[in-house]
């Protein structure tokens, strides 16, 4: 059972409800480095998009966990922590979910009690 709001994307795909479209941008400058080299170069479509993402590919950047979780908590502060506030909201949804199904289990459980 998840507490989590999923809506329709700018593309149509799923996202998870809450998070701005700058902070998802924010979070993934892969995304936005694709995007201007197509538009710079002016060609468009997936197999575009591919030669574009190989063609920007930095060298790998290795980080330790440390270093990847110092730059996410980065990010999500410069966004208001957009991510903590998505998350307790669903973690609420999702509680009062389970307290709404115990609640009906026991109205079925009390109605079958006085059916006999």
């Amino acid at each position: 059972m998840s507490g989590y709001e999923i809506e329709a994307g700018k593309s149509g795909a799923p996202e998870i409800k809450g998070y701005s479209q700058e902070y998802l941008e924010s979070s993934s400058p892969r995304s936005q480095q694709i995007k201007d080299h197509l538009e710079r170069t002016g060609h468009s479509g997936a197999e575009a998009a591919q030669i574009a993402a190989h063609a920007t590919r930095d060298r790998k950047q290795i980080l330790t966990p440390e270093q990847v979780l110092a730059a996410h908590k980065e990010i999500a502060e410069s966004f208001g922590n957009e991510a903590a506030t998505v998350v307790a909201q669903a973690r609420e949804r999702a509680q009062s979910q389970v307290q709404h199904r115990e609640s009906q289990v026991e109205e079925a459980i009390k109605a079958r009690e006085a059916v006999g």
